[in-house]
């Protein structure tokens, strides 16, 4: 919580992506994203999503004490 996060990609198969479209506005506002991506990774399951990147911008990292001024997922 207040972070904000200035690149997430999102990685689900094809129809997990179609049902995640509706709500990504909302999606992307609560984590207070910038740019965003959705990735098709098709081994996954249905309803899975993986977080493939999050990347935290530096200086709401450094506000919250975070330390590190990006975090990487894949």
């Amino acid at each position: 919580m207040g972070r904000v996060v200035s690149d997430l990609a999102l990685g689900a198969n094809a129809a997990t992506l179609a049902r995640l479209k509706p709500a990504l506005g909302d999606v992307l506002t609560a984590v207070r994203a910038g740019a965003h991506e959705l990735v098709e990774r098709p081994e996954l399951a249905d309803g899975e999503v993986l977080v493939v990147r999050c990347e935290v911008e530096a200086g709401a990292a450094a506000a919250a004490g975070a330390g590190d001024a990006a975090a990487t997922t894949e």
